[in-house]
C-alpha cells in the first residue's frame, strides 16, 4: 500500500472550503436568541408606557388617592360638643345627592388616637350643608378628625321621589328630638316595599338631622307610613324634606 501524508487535505487551487454546518441545533439557538431580544425589546417599551401613563395620571389628579381626598374635603369641621355627642359639618359638592361614610378618629390632650369610630351621613343633596350631631362612643378624646370615609351616590328615580312626603311635628319627643311623619303612596300596579330618607331643615337652609324609615307592604293606591319618627336637630329644625325614595316589590 501507498503511505498517506500526514494532516489535512491538500486544497485544490481556485476551489473554496466547504461551509461549515451547524445543523438544526443551530439553527434553532439562532431562532430562539432573536425572539428573546425581540421579547426583551418589547417588554422594555411596555414598561416604559405604563411608568409614562402613570406619572401622567399622578400628575392630573386621576389616581385613588386623589379621589379620596376631594371626597373628604366635603367634610368642613369635627367637634366634640358634649360628652358621647360630637357635630360634623359637611357640604356636597358633587352633583349627586349622595351618602358619607366617615372613619372618626378622637385624639387625647397629647395628639394621641384613643379610639375611632364611623358615622353616616346619609342622602344629602347636591350643594346642600348638614350640621348634624352623632352620638358616639366617649374614650377620653377632646378632639376628633375624619381619618378616612367614602362618598357614595344615592339618586332616586323621579317617579319614586314624588311617592313619599314627610311633616313636621311641632312637638317634642324624647331628648327634645323632634318628630317627623312619613308618608308613602304606591303609584304602581304591584305591592310594594319603601325605603324613604328624610331630612329636618333649619331656618337658614341648612340640614340639621336626617332618618331612613322603612314602610314595608304598601298596597296599590294606597299610602302608608310612620307618624313619629324621631330625628336630633339639635332644637332648631323648622322643616322636613324627603331627599330620598328606593321602592322594590315586596
Amino acid at each position: 500500500m501507498v503511505p498517506q501524508p500526514a494532516g489535512p487535505p491538500p486544497t485544490i487551487a481556485g476551489s473554496s472550503p466547504s461551509p461549515k454546518r451547524t445543523g438544526c441545533l443551530g439553527i434553532a439557538g439562532g431562532v430562539t436568541l432573536g425572539i428573546l431580544l425581540g421579547f426583551g425589546l418589547l417588554l422594555g417599551g411596555c414598561v416604559a408606557l405604563l411608568a409614562v401613563a402613570a406619572n401622567q395620571a399622578d400628575e392630573n389628579g386621576v389616581g385613588g388617592s386623589s379621589s379620596r381626598n376631594s371626597e373628604l374635603d366635603d367634610v368642613i369641621g369635627c367637634e366634640l360638643v358634649e360628652p358621647g355627642r360630637i357635630q360634623l359639618e359637611v357640604v356636597n359638592s358633587s352633583p349627586k345627592t349622595s351618602t358619607y361614610l366617615l372613619n372618626i378618629g378622637f385624639f387625647d390632650q397629647t395628639g394621641t388616637r384613643v379610639a375611632d369610630q364611623g358615622i353616616p351621613v346619609p342622602h344629602l343633596r347636591p350643594d346642600e350643608r348638614a350640621i348634624e350631631r352623632h352620638p358616639v362612643l366617649d374614650r377620653g378624646g377632646v378632639t376628633c378628625r375624619v381619618i378616612g370615609g367614602d362618598r357614595l351616590a344615592a339618586d332616586s328615580a323621579p317617579d319614586e321621589l314624588g311617592e313619599a312626603t314627610c311633616v313636621l311635628d311641632p312637638s317634642r319627643g324624647p331628648l327634645g328630638r323632634v318628630r317627623v311623619a312619613v308618608t308613602a303612596t304606591n303609584g304602581t300596579p304591584l305591592t310594594s316595599d319603601y325605603r324613604v330618607g328624610v331630612a329636618v331643615i333649619d331656618a337658614s337652609g341648612s340640614r340639621r338631622g336626617a332618618a331612613t324609615v322603612r314602610i314595608p307592604e304598601v298596597q296599590p293606591g294606597d299610602s302608608a307610613g310612620d307618624r313619629s319618627v324621631p330625628i336630633d336637630d339639635g332644637g332648631v329644625g323648622t322643616t322636613c324634606e324627603v331627599a330620598r325614595v328606593e321602592r322594590n316589590a315586596s
